[in-house]
């Protein structure tokens, strides 16, 4: 009998005896997921900590942390204080929509925001590699990337999304992935702007 993992139980997913196919096929369930107006707020750049400025030597932050309003993927953003790109990465430590200590390594470059890619529930620590030149400097945020509380084998078990209720016309970027629950996420084609946030999505196991 198929299984699938739903915020880390086991349910049963029924195999379907249909007189109307010859195909295989079993009884699935669809979920929907609803993220609130303050959990999808806009991308911030410095919603988990403001600028940290490098210095010669490595640092872990572990204060003055915000967390992100719900599981979402973290960013950064460099300023680099002289001519060359920053070059080092920037670990961030938290834990994930069960509670799972997990990490993300992020890649500083050119000025502007970098993407993460997992998703973080909360956020512990942040390790600030040294400095490329004096004056260096990150934010650290969140962006669109919604964290979902399923292990997914295909992005196409996604059927739809809303923002503020409207479909979204263009389908959402989504990662599945069946064996570590943060790097499962959607963005939506849209900017989350404050506004509610539905999605419809199909659950069985292969």
């Amino acid at each position: 009998m198929p299984i699938n993992k739903i915020r880390g139980q086991e349910q049963y997913v029924y195999d379907v005896d249909s007189p109307y196919t010859t195909e295989a096929a079993y009884l699935g369930q669809i979920a929907i997921i609803e993220r609130s107006a303050t959990e999808a707020h806009a991308a911030d750049t410095d919603g988990v900590h403001a600028s940290i400025t490098a210095t010669e030597a490595a640092q872990t932050i572990t204060d003055d942390i915000t967390d992100p309003p719900c599981p979402r993927n973290i960013t950064i953003t460099c300023a680099k204080g002289g001519g060359e790109n920053m070059s080092g990465d920037v670990v961030i430590t938290g834990t994930n929509i069960f509670g799972e200590v997990i990490t993300d390594t992020i890649a500083e470059g050119a000025d502007g925001t970098i993407q993460g890619t997992v998703a973080f529930k909360t956020v512990t620590s942040i390790l600030v590699p040294v400095r490329v030149a004096a004056g260096d400097a990150i934010l650290v945020g969140y962006g669109d990337k919604l964290g979902l509380p399923f292990y997914l084998y295909h992005a196409d078990q996604v059927i739809q999304c809303s923002l503020d209720y409207a479909i979204e016309g263009t389908r959402a970027t989504v990662v599945a992935d069946d064996d570590e629950i943060e790097k499962n996420t959607i963005d939506l084609n849209s900017s989350l702007n404050g506004k509610v946030v539905r999605i419809i999505l199909s659950i069985y196991r292969e």
